[in-house]
């Protein structure tokens, strides 16, 4: 996305680029800016989060399976809820609905996700504030020294997941600025032949572990969390094992969650 602002953008345009550095970064990542910076003779300007992702994490819990159902599972520990009753004391929350499986659409609750948490109660936190601590909150904080015209996004429809679904087209009018999505019809096909048209170099991530997508490192939002850690492990040893030290536990939730939805499904 950053190439082809560059390539079609007028010489006076200003254009501030921002990197949200959630403080749990792969080194490739840090890597790869330097050598966007130095490319396209452009700044980067890193935001740190609001407070570091071990320490939030200690705080409100870990992300578990995706943040959605992470957010809905921190109401009900906070609540003191037991994973066993039907949804008895959450009348007068709007959680109710998504508990008893009265919502539907995207982001309804599985029967399958139900039936393990009531046969498998968490017994850790569980929350999806590092993602806010550490990216939606300095966001916020950037909008508002900046005061931006557009925000420019590299979101693609493809992809998938609750971004791309959030949107119907690239363009959103706000009353505080306007949101484009340069790359939101683009496919995979698309996305390669412009990489190869242009000579653009990924991070080692991509070009050398074999990563499909990054984020913070270890996110238990990914399915593929573990296994790119195992592949990272020869590069970034260390981030491998802090990653482990904060999310261990939803690691071995999910792989739990996984057997029994392979009995489930049955």
């Amino acid at each position: 996305m950053l190439d082809l602002i560059e390539l079609v953008k007028p010489e006076a345009q200003r254009i501030k680029y921002v990197f949200f550095d959630t403080g749990l970064e792969w080194d490739a990542t840090h890597a790869q800016i330097v050598r966007v910076q130095k490319r396209y003779k452009i700044d980067i300007e890193p935001r740190k989060a609001r407070e570091p992702i071990p320490i939030v994490c200690k705080r409100f819990g870990v992300p578990f399976l995706d943040k959605t159902i992470s957010a809905k599972l921190r109401i009900l520990q906070n609540q003191g809820f037991d994973f066993n009753e039907a949804g008895h004391g959450l009348e007068h929350l709007k959680i109710y609905e998504w508990w008893t499986e009265r919502k539907t659409g995207q982001f309804a609750l599985k029967p399958d996700v139900k039936a393990f948490l009531i046969n498998n109660p968490p017994s850790f936190g569980i929350s999806d504030q590092c993602c806010d601590y550490a990216k939606k909150y300095p966001a916020q904080d950037f909008y508002k020294e900046y005061k931006p015209d557009l925000d420019i996004q590299g979101v693609r429809k493809k992809e998938g997941g609750p971004r791309a679904s959030a949107y119907k087209n690239c363009f959103t009018k706000d009353e505080a600025f306007d949101r484009y999505r340069p790359l939101f019809f683009w496919t995979d096909k698309d996305k390669q032949l412009y990489k190869k048209w242009r000579k653009i170099r990924y991070s080692d991530c991509y070009e050398k572990w074999g990563f499909q997508r990054t984020g913070c490192v270890g996110c238990p939002c990914s399915i593929k969390a573990v296994k790119d850690l195992e592949s990272a492990k020869a590069y970034e040893p260390n981030k491998v094992k802090a990653a482990y030290a904060i999310f261990g536990a939803s690691y071995e939730y999910r792989a739990q969650y996984e057997r029994f939805r392979a009995r489930f499904k049955r």
